[in-house]
């Protein structure tokens, strides 16, 4: 046999020891973990522990705690469009309250008559809407001014209420106890017209009337 017959059989056995055996790579010494890593990292994905819980979605709990929305204005309108007087007031402001707003009411006609008394202009002025506030400082200097001495308000309720645009007007009728100047106390009936735009941040009523119905 000579030297090409060995080299042919050489390259033979060769090709048949690698085509029935596989290549086998070194063996990965690293732990679990870090080849994780590595596989994580050429992911682009970041390391994920085999005991780490898995993500919970919280998209759920998140609108269950979102507070509603709270509906503009316009929508209100629409939905108060047939309702009139009071009832389409607490439809515009849900948070009207009727006795707080006569409580407050009460208030401020004890307030407007400690004004008035001391003739305290802005006082006045910041009660009452810029007409009834001229009108009243004209009435400060007229000659025959004189102090009122409210003894009891004997009651005050609601004459007639109404929505103009985006603002509440609320008649309110108050039944007083009286006295001016110097003479005996009467009973009064007067109605003051107040107002204000719904869903202000600002909780004040304006006074833009008085009218006195009877002296009795």
């Amino acid at each position: 046999m000579g030297l090409l017959d060995v080299i042919v059989l050489v390259l033979v056995i060769v090709a048949v020891v690698s085509r029935f055996t596989k290549f086998k790579l070194p063996k990965d010494l690293r732990d679990k973990h870090s080849r994780r890593a590595d596989l994580d990292r050429l992911r682009g994905r970041p390391l994920l522990r085999d005991d780490q819980p898995e993500a919970v979605d919280v998209t759920a709990q998140a609108e269950a705690v979102r507070p509603p929305r709270k509906p503009a204005f316009k929508e209100m309108q629409a939905a108060a469009k047939n309702l009139t007087g009071m009832a389409k007031i607490k439809a515009l402001e849900p948070s009207f309250d009727e006795a707080a707003f006569l409580d407050g009411a009460k208030g401020a006609y004890g307030y407007f008559y400690t004004c008035w008394n001391a003739k305290d202009e802005q006082g006045l002025d910041d009660l009452c809407a810029p007409g009834l506030h001229g009108r009243l400082l004209n009435e400060l200097n007229d000659k025959a001014y004189a102090p009122v001495e409210v003894e009891d308000i004997l009651s005050a309720e609601v004459l007639d209420a109404r929505v103009n645009g985006r603002t509440a007007i609320i008649d309110v009728q108050f039944v007083t106890l009286e006295r001016e100047g110097n003479s005996v106390a009467r009973e009064r009936t007067s109605v003051w017209v107040l107002a204000r735009p719904l869903g202000s941040e600002d909780p004040n009523w304006e006074l833009q009337d008085i009218r006195i119905k009877a002296d009795s």
